[in-house]
Parts: C-alpha cells; sequence; structure tokens
C-alpha cells in the first residue's frame, strides 16, 4: 500500500516541477507587468529623460541635414541644438520622471482594478510660466536669436543678395547690412515684450482662471520702424544710380523694340533714352520720391481712410525735361536730328496731302496731280503729289534746319501745359512763310522743266509752218509744233523764189516779215515772252490757294475747329491708347490706389481688408478666434484640454474615449468587464500558494506516513522543484540565456552599423534594448529569487526533519526485572495483544527515504514457518510512540 501512495506521491512531485514554474511566472508577472511601482522603477533605472537630453536628442540634431529654404541650404543644427537646451529647460528631466510616474501611479491602479477612479493632471499652466522664462532668457542671452540671424537669416541672405549682395541693374545690398535692417526690425527686446504679453494671455486661460485670452500684436509700429530702415538700405544699395547699369540700357532696348516704329523715322538707341532719363530724373530726385513712396506706403498700410498707395508726380520733371531752351529733351531732338525727320518724314507729308486735298487730288493716292498749267490748247503740265513732296523736301536745303528747330520747339513750348494737365487742348502755330517763298522758286523751275520737258516733246514745225508763223506771229498762243532753225537755201525754196542764192536780208524783204521762227528756232521762254505769259505770276496764283501761310498743330482736328493736324488723329488706335496714358502719367503722376489693387486681385478683397486691419489695428488673435479656426470638433478638444489642465484627466473622459462620446457602451462595458477580471486575479494572487500548499501537503501525506516523513518528503520535492527554478532563472539564465540575448543585441546593434542607421537610430535602438535587457533580468531575477526562498524553506524543513526526534521524541524509563535484566518496554498503542514473532537477528535493510533508515516491512499478517502466534516486536513507525 506504501508503494502505491508513494508512486502518487514522487507523479505529484514531477508535476509539481511545471506547476512550481507556472506559478512563479503568474506571480512575478502580477508583481511587475501589472505593477505601477514596477514601471517606476524600470524608469528610473534607465535614466529616461536624462537620455533623452544627453543623447537622443543631441543625436538627433547630428543628423539633420542642411535644408533647403528658398532655394537655399541652411544649416539648422545650431538652432536645433539651441532649441533642445531651451526645451530641457522648458521641460526638465526631472519634472518629466515626475510626470510620468504620478500618471503612472494613477494609471495602473485603474487598469488592474485596484481602484474605480483615477486623476492624471499635468500642470499645464505652469509650463507656460517656463515657456516665457525660458523665451526670454533666449533672448535675454541672445543665444537663439542670435544663432536664428547667424545662422538662418545670416546665410538665406548671403545666398540670395549673392555675395556683394549684388542685385540685378547694379543694386547691392549687402547681405549684413539687411540682416541688420530685419533685427533692427524685430528686435530682441520686442519679441521679449510679446512673449510675456503671450504668456500672461494664455496661462490664466489654460490654467482655468479666465474664460477668454486676447493677444495683440501691434504692426503699424514695425512698419513706422522698418520704413527708416529701408530708407538706410536703399541709400547704401545703390539703386538711385541703377541708370548707369548696361543692364537698364538693354532693358530699355527691350522697351523700344516692343513699342515698334517710332512716328517720323525717329531713331533712337537704349543709351540714348538712359541718358536723357538721367538728365531729366538724376539720383536725388529718385532718393526723394523713393522715399516718399515709403513714406506714402506706410501711410496707407496704417492710417484708417487712406486709399492712395502710392503717388509720384511727374510735372516737374516734364517742365524739367520740356521747359528751357537748353531742356535735356530738346538737346536729345537736337542729337538725334530729329527736327530734319520730323520735316521731311511729317511734315512735308502733311503739307503736301493738304496740298493734294486742296487741289483736288487725293492725298492718298501719289500719283495724282496736285498742280495743273494749260500753256495752250496743245501744251499743259501737271504736278503729282509725290512730286510736290520731293519738291517740299528740297525746300529744306534752302530753309535751313533753324527754321525747323524754332518751329518744332515752338510746337513743344505751345504743347507743354497740355502734357502736364495745365490746359485740355493745344495749338501751335507753324509759319510756312518762308517755305511758301521757297516752294515758289522750287515750283517755278519744276514747271519750267515740266513746261521745257512738254515743249521738247512737241513735233518740229515744218518751213511752211515756220513761214506761217514767221508771217502770221505767235498772235498770244504758243504753237503746235516747236519751231527749229532752217537754212536760207530752204526757207528761200519754200518762199518759191527761184534764182542764185538770196541773202536773208532780200528774204526778209521778198517775205515781207521777220524770218526768225524759220531761220534761228524759237526757245519756249521767248514764245512765253511773245505770248505774253508770266509764269512766275502764273504759279504763284495757282500755288497761294493751295499752300497755306501757316499750319495749326494741335491734339485733335477738332479743337476750335481749325487744326490742320491732330496729334491723336495722326495714330493707330494702339498708339492713341499709348499715349493716352503716357498723357496720364504725365498730367496726373503715376498713382496706384487701393481701387487698383482691388481691380487686380478682385478675388481677394476679403484678404486685403484683414491685412489691412491687421496693419491699422494690429493683429489680434483671442479666444473666439481660436475656436472659429478650430471648429466644432476642434472646440470640444479644446474644452477637453482645458479642463484636463484645471481638474485633470479622469476615468470619465477615458469612459466618453472607449466609448465614441457615449455612442458605443457597450465598449467600455466590455472593457470594465476585463478591468475586473484583472482586479479578481489579483485579489485572489493568494490562491498559487495554496494551489502549491495542497500539492505539497497531498505529496507528504501520501509519501510518509509520519510527521517528519510527511515533512520530509513534502521539503524534499519543494527543494528540488526551487533548485531547478533557481537553476534555469540563476546560473543558467546568466550564464547562457544571458549571453545568448547579449550576442542578439550586439548581432542586432551591428546590423544597425551594416545597414548605414543613423547615430539617432542606434542610440535609440541601443536604449531599447538595454531597457529589454534591464526588464527581462528584473523579471527573471525576480523569479529566480523567489525560487531561492522556496529553496531555503525547504532546506529549513529538512533540517526539522533531521532534528525531529531531538525535538519531539521523549526519553523512556528502563523496568528492571527480579533478575537484573531490563525489562522490555511495553507495546505500542494497539499493539498488546498481537502476536509475536521471532525475529531473526541480521542486519535489516536501510531505506534512503524520507523518513530516515527504516527496516524492510513485511506484511503484517506474514508469520514465520511453524512458530506459534506471538507478539511481535515493536516496529518502527512513520510516527513517534505514543504511552498509554
Amino acid at each position: 500500500m506504501i508503494l502505491i501512495r508513494r508512486f502518487f506521491a514522487v507523479f505529484l512531485g514531477i508535476l509539481f516541477i511545471p506547476l512550481l514554474l507556472v506559478t512563479l511566472i503568474i506571480l512575478r508577472s502580477n508583481d511587475t507587468l501589472l505593477s505601477a511601482d514596477f514601471y517606476v522603477d524600470q524608469l528610473r533605472k534607465a535614466d529616461l529623460f536624462n537620455f533623452l537630453y544627453d543623447e537622443a536628442l543631441p543625436a538627433a540634431v547630428e543628423e539633420i541635414e542642411p535644408t533647403d529654404v528658398a532655394g537655399t541650404s541652411v544649416d539648422l543644427r545650431p538652432l536645433a541644438d539651441r532649441g533642445a537646451i531651451a526645451l530641457r529647460g522648458l521641460f526638465p528631466p526631472d519634472w518629466l520622471q515626475e510626470q510620468t510616474e504620478e500618471i503612472i501611479q494613477q494609471w495602473m491602479p485603474y487598469i488592474t482594478g485596484d481602484s474605480d477612479e483615477f486623476t492624471i493632471l499635468i500642470p499645464a499652466a505652469d509650463r507656460l510660466d517656463a515657456l516665457g522664462r525660458v523665451l526670454t532668457v533666449e533672448l535675454q542671452e541672445g543665444n537663439s536669436y542670435t544663432l536664428l540671424f547667424d545662422d538662418v537669416i545670416g546665410p538665406l541672405a548671403d545666398d540670395q543678395l549673392g555675395e556683394n549682395g549684388r542685385l540685378p541693374f547694379g543694386v547691392s545690398i549687402p547681405a549684413e547690412s539687411a540682416v541688420a535692417s530685419a533685427q533692427q526690425v524685430f528686435s530682441a527686446q520686442w519679441l521679449q515684450g510679446h512673449v510675456d504679453n503671450v504668456t500672461g494671455q494664455l496661462v490664466p486661460y489654460l490654467s482655468g482662471e479666465t474664460d477668454s485670452f486676447a493677444i495683440t500684436f501691434p504692426i503699424a509700429d514695425r512698419i513706422q520702424v522698418a520704413v527708416p530702415a529701408a530708407k538706410s538700405l536703399l541709400v547704401d544699395s545703390n539703386v538711385y544710380n541703377l541708370l548707369s547699369n548696361p543692364e537698364v540700357e538693354q532693358e530699355v532696348v527691350t522697351v523700344l523694340e516692343g513699342l515698334g516704329r517710332l512716328p517720323c523715322g525717329i531713331v533712337v538707341t537704349g543709351g540714348q533714352v538712359v541718358l536723357l532719363i538721367g538728365e531729366v530724373v538724376d539720383p536725388q530726385w529718385i532718393q526723394l520720391r523713393t522715399e516718399n513712396a515709403l513714406d506714402q506706403i506706410s501711410l496707407y498700410l496704417t492710417s484708417p481712410g487712406a486709399d492712395t498707395i502710392l503717388a509720384i508726380p511727374l510735372s516737374d520733371r516734364i517742365k524739367a525735361a520740356l521747359a528751357r531752351n537748353d531742356a535735356p529733351v530738346k538737346l536729345f531732338l537736337r542729337d538725334i536730328d530729329a527736327y530734319d525727320k520730323v520735316y521731311r518724314n511729317c511734315l512735308v507729308r502733311e503739307i503736301g496731302n493738304l496740298v493734294a486735298t486742296a487741289a483736288g487730288g487725293g492725298a492718298s493716292t501719289p500719283e495724282a496731280p496736285v498742280f495743273s498749267l494749260d500753256i495752250s490748247e496743245t501744251m499743259s503740265i501737271a504736278i503729282t503729289n509725290q512730286e510736290l513732296q520731293q519738291a517740299l523736301t528740297d525746300v529744306l536745303d534752302a530753309v535751313g534746319p533753324e527754321w525747323i528747330q524754332e518751329q518744332v520747339e515752338g510746337t513743344i513750348d505751345a504743347a507743354l501745359p497740355y502734357y502736364i494737365g495745365k490746359a485740355d487742348h493745344f495749338a501751335a502755330d507753324i509759319s510756312l512763310e518762308e517755305v511758301r517763298t521757297e516752294v515758289g522758286f522750287v515750283f517755278g523751275d519744276l514747271v519750267e522743266q515740266k513746261l521745257s520737258a512738254a515743249y521738247e516733246a512737241l513735233p518740229p514745225c515744218s518751213v511752211q509752218e515756220a513761214l506761217s508763223l514767221s508771217q502770221a506771229g505767235l498772235a498770244g498762243v504758243v504753237p503746235s509744233c516747236r519751231p527749229r532753225a532752217y537754212s536760207v537755201e530752204e526757207v528761200q525754196q519754200a518762199l518759191g523764189v527761184p534764182g542764185p542764192a538770196l541773202s536773208r536780208e532780200l528774204l526778209e524783204t521778198f517775205c515781207g516779215c521777220d524770218l526768225s521762227y524759220a531761220l534761228d528756232g524759237v526757245t519756249l521762254q521767248t514764245i512765253l515772252d511773245t505770248v505774253g505769259i508770266d509764269l512766275g505770276a502764273m504759279v504763284a496764283e495757282n500755288l497761294g490757294p493751295l499752300l497755306p501761310s501757316a499750319l495749326t498743330f494741335c491734339d485733335t482736328v477738332t479743337y476750335q475747329q481749325r487744326c490742320d493736324i491732330g496729334l491723336l488723329d495722326s495714330q493707330s488706335p494702339d498708339q492713341q491708347k499709348t499715349l493716352d496714358d503716357i498723357l496720364d502719367v504725365t498730367r496726373n503722376g503715376f498713382t496706384y490706389t487701393e481701387a487698383d489693387l482691388r481691380e487686380q486681385l478682385t478675388d481677394e478683397d476679403e484678404n486685403i481688408d484683414r491685412v489691412l486691419d491687421w496693419t491699422r489695428n494690429g493683429f489680434s488673435y483671442t479666444d473666439a478666434d481660436l475656436r472659429d479656426d478650430l471648429g466644432t470638433d476642434g472646440t470640444e478638444r479644446l474644452d477637453d484640454l482645458l479642463r484636463w489642465t484645471s481638474v485633470g484627466y479622469t476615468e470619465a473622459d477615458l469612459q466618453d474615449l472607449i466609448t465614441n462620446d457615449g455612442d458605443n457602451p457597450e465598449d467600455f462595458e466590455e472593457f470594465d468587464r476585463v478591468r475586473g477580471r484583472i482586479g479578481l486575479g489579483r485579489s485572489l494572487s493568494f490562491l498559487p500558494y495554496v494551489v502549491l500548499a495542497l500539492v505539497l501537503a497531498a505529496i507528504g501525506f501520501l509519501g510518509g506516513r509520519s510527521w517528519p516523513g510527511r515533512i520530509g518528503w513534502a521539503a524534499v520535492v519543494l527543494g528540488i522543484a526551487s533548485l531547478l527554478v533557481y537553476a534555469a532563472f540563476g546560473p543558467v539564465y546568466d550564464n547562457v540565456v544571458g549571453i545568448f540575448l547579449d550576442d542578439q543585441f550586439d548581432e542586432v546593434r551591428a546590423d544597425q552599423v551594416r545597414d548605414g542607421a543613423g547615430v539617432f537610430e542606434v542610440v535609440m535602438v541601443d536604449k531599447f534594448l538595454t531597457i529589454g535587457r534591464t526588464f527581462v533580468d528584473d523579471f527573471v531575477s525576480g523569479i529566480a529569487s523567489r525560487a531561492l526562498v522556496l529553496l531555503i524553506v525547504a532546506l529549513a524543513g529538512l533540517g526539522v526533519v533531521t532534528f525531529w526526534p531531538m525535538i519531539f521524541r521523549p526519553s523512556q524509563p528502563a523496568v528492571a526485572l527480579a533478575d537484573g535484566t531490563p525489562a522490555e518496554a511495553p507495546p505500542a498503542w494497539g499493539a498488546a495483544n498481537e502476536p509475536t514473532v521471532e525475529v531473526v537477528p541480521e542486519e535489516p535493510p536501510y531505506e534512503n527515504t524520507p523518513d530516515g533508515p527504516l527496516l524492510e516491512e513485511s506484511a503484517p499478517d506474514e508469520l514465520t514457518s511453524g512458530e506459534p502466534d506471538e507478539p511481535l516486536p515493536e516496529e518502527s513507525s512513520d510516527s513517534p510512540q505514543e504511552g498509554h
């Protein structure tokens, strides 16, 4: 029977080993994974937040690559490094550790069911105060402020402005000057004041002391500071001397090419125009107007009701360009030979058109006759428009450039009030008296040439026709044939005078006439003189009505109904629009108003109004603006945040999060059930010990028959199981598993390096591996420690068994018989009537059992052969003897 019992005891002992292991793991998990103190202890061992600032952030800063900002590579590492230092001042490691531990201490008891409520309160207000202090220190010491300008804004300025601050058109703005101007506008003191303003508004709002906030940034004062800085920057930039740069000349050439051909065949170069502009608008005037423009823009941006953005008067420059005899424009026109071109290419054409129209010819048909002269029925002449214009052109040489210059510059002087807006119209009389005189001479010569050509074109007169002209005379009529010189013989024969040749005198006597027409021929002038035709008078009589003594040049031909040449009427539609735009600028100056701006940005009116409100009244941001920007959902989250910063994050907020604000209540019910099970499990954490105790008790009662035996069996099983667990989680883990983990972690680190991981990634992986190893070591060491404690308990139990007889078995007094031999001890309790059996006196075998050396037991009812039943000697038992 005892063997069966001990078989089951051994079987339970084998099962006890994994049962002990599972129990220790469960208990260790309860003490670690479900314990807030364990996580707090792990955080402290990891020193995570000091690591964050001492190693992680520096590694992250080191990995920051140069950033492309507006096409410029900027190294942000110095600024980021300063930001990490400021971040440490804002969220110190001790503060982060404290807040994290507080969250864990509040959160874990709730998750494990030890508490039904929690409150996580993070003091945000004091961090905002700290932010203000940190920013103030940074601004006062100039660290981040200086780095921002030296390492970010400075390189940007260097790249954008070039090595020497070179900009297009020779403008030079050194980067140092630009950065200094920016620092002048946005000074550290100005920023510090607004940091104090922001924190002074937000801290009470976020801490729940106030229900609203209003942050205002005045912008008008920055604009007013920026204007002098901009003026100083422009003075140093060489912008006012940009007309001396070749690039400007090239731009002017481009503009001239866009205008197309200039009127009257005038040709100008970009260099000539640039020189003219430089004489009219000198650097001092440009500087004055630019600075006035900056003041005007500043006034528009900062003053309510202002609507003019830019106003540059030009009338004074028009006067400077045109008013004097040596005005730059007049000198310019003389240099480009504009007067000659105006006369030849414009004025001559206009005069020709006037003459052609007055003569009934077509101004648009150059071959149409504009002047005709009838000498006789057989001879007349006609002068075309083209011939007239050529004749007028030839007059230029006789009139001279002084006359042309006088007329043109007189026209300029007359038109000047019109150009600058002092007069609505202008009219300038161009005297043609000298031209008419010279035209008369030229026309006379042209008529003579035409008549000579016509006379030469007449058929020669025969001898008879010549004699008839001689006998009858011209009678005031140009003959229909051209008399030629004949010989005396030919005339004598024509007269029918026979005989020998006669002299001229005899022939004239015989004829009774002057034979000059027949013998000498007749020139055209002789004929004209003979017939009484005054060619000069005829030319003057016919030319007078056609060519006026003066022409009127005005803005339009309809002005006063007497203008001969209209400035606007002689232009194409595109040229007229261009001229109108030019006149608007010369009269009113260059003006750019808010209406012009809104016309160009019709879809941005709301943005313009917002910007103007900011620049005039300051940029203001309130809690209402914040709520509008966040929208409905964002406002709800803001209210939650404000509540968390004032009263903390509680289980009610968690319930809203899990249930999606109450839409899914069953989710929280399931969460609460899980939490309850975890809490129940933790409240019953003593049960594994009860189970182990029951199993050990069963092993003891099955394996032993006395109390020492039972304790011994239980102690041996507990000792073996504890020793195995301790060995596995102690020396074996340290010398086998720990080394294996170290090798694996080292391999992971080596893989990071081989894969080209950055410094930050390597540092973070190494830290996580270290934390993981510490976590596993603490978890395993806890199991080993418990196993060691149980091993000590087992050894203590074996010690109790060893010293049991000394502790619990009292000594028995000997009874002397009559013969002096000691009497046998009375039989054990319950064995007085049992028959005795003779015991063979030989060495009893011993069993190595927890009960100590025991005699080999035989069946209690097995007797020796042939012996009568006698009382058995006292047997060794598993329990101490009890007296009767």
